[in-house]
């Protein structure tokens, strides 16, 4: 989000001042890349499409990597980091989300990865070098992405899951138990209604001879390596601490404008009218109006009927979520070939969908049905 809102207002503005810091080592990178890099054979370097100076002379910037941002100075306009302090004209919190951490007991717990960046891809990677048993805990999207590339890969995938079919917030039971079937096909195993209750070290000798999982039934797995996908929270304490008001994300106005004058929210951070805005296309339509209203063109966001597909290949799947707001039920169509999911509102007008197998290749029909109204 930081690095595509640079690119656009450089177009828009050659003379800008444009500074960016980043925790992290600064390389770009395509993040939708990280769950299916195994199947793609790609180690972490083969993700970064480029390096953090080649960015900063390409564009005209500075880019500030290893920056650990400490607090914001509305009042002075300054922020306070361990490399010193900045100042700003117009500050962009593009924070993104961290992973939800879990709280299992037991010496292994603490080993438990979670892919969320590109130095989350090198320990992922390193980890499942020479291993083959994995554990995956999340049964929605994300973890269903990972358990296909996992098994794709040859690896042996036990997917721990808390409720009763995958991606259950977003697919009608029906075709999340055709994903789920097909991911069992390529060697998935499931342990849905279930939760993990404590990881311990196999005959305790740490994580070289693997990891015994107890489940909240009873049983006991054996595993390799462990990796969390329960989902994740908008990075929201930096804006908190700045006084900015914040809800489950950071809180921002049609034009992504904080509650604190001069500064802005955008990607995964951000919460729209009481929803968060994960993906990537409501990041693409917020850099849209955002580089222009930064570059002295006050623009509002328009974000349009986004769907979202998912990288399952074993069954590939694209959506259009219906609001949270909105109550009705899901009626589902089946062929030999793929399934067409219709969520219908109480006045029977469609208002999202789920598209299976071949059936994929509609989303433009639906889109098109959902803005005229079902």
């Amino acid at each position: 989000a930081g690095y595509n809102l640079a690119e656009a207002i450089r177009k828009l503005k050659a003379d800008a001042e444009i500074v960016v810091l980043t925790a992290d080592d600064g390389f770009h990178y395509s993040k939708p890349a990280l769950s299916t890099g195994l199947l793609n054979e790609q180690q972490a370097g083969d993700l970064v499409s480029e390096k953090p100076l080649d960015m900063a002379n390409r564009l005209n910037m500075r880019i500030v990597t290893h920056c650990q941002v400490e607090r914001i100075d509305k009042q002075e306009k300054v922020i306070h980091t361990n490399l010193g302090q900045q100042p700003y004209g117009q500050l962009v919190l593009a924070t993104g989300a961290k992973p939800i951490r879990l709280p299992i007991p037991g010496a292994g717990a603490a080993d438990m990865l979670s892919v969320n960046d590109l130095q989350d891809y090198r320990n992922y990677r390193a980890a499942l070098n020479g291993k083959q048993k994995v554990m995956l805990i999340g049964n929605g999207l994300i973890g269903c992405e990972f358990a296909n590339d996992l098994a794709a890969t040859g690896h042996q995938v036990d997917l721990v899951g808390l409720t009763g079919w995958p991606m259950d917030r977003l697919l009608p039971e029906t075709i999340g138990r055709k994903l789920q079937t097909s991911l069992q096909d390529l060697g998935v195993n499931w342990y849905l209604e279930k939760t993990v209750v404590r990881i311990e070290y196999v005959n305790g000798q740490g994580p070289s001879e693997g990891y015994q999982v107890t489940l909240s039934d009873g049983q006991q797995l054996q595993a390799d390596v462990l990796v969390s996908a329960v989902g994740l929270q908008a990075r929201k304490d930096l804006a908190e601490a700045a006084g900015i008001d914040c809800g489950i994300g950071i809180q921002v106005n049609d034009q992504l404008a904080t509650s604190v004058e001069h500064v802005y929210a955008l990607g995964d951070c951000i919460e729209v009218n009481g929803q968060l805005m994960p993906y990537i296309s409501p990041i693409y339509w917020g850099i849209q109006a955002l580089a222009k209203t930064l570059t002295g063109s006050a623009s509002k966001v328009s974000y349009p009927l986004m769907t979202v597909m998912v990288k399952t290949p074993v069954c590939p799947l694209s959506l259009l979520p219906p609001p949270v707001s909105i109550t009705g039920d899901w009626q589902v169509e089946a062929s030999e070939t793929g399934m067409v999911g219709r969520f219908l509102d109480e006045q029977g007008k469609l208002k999202g969908f789920v598209l299976q197998g071949d059936k994929v290749d509609q989303r433009a029909t639906l889109v098109d049905q959902v803005k005229k109204g079902g």
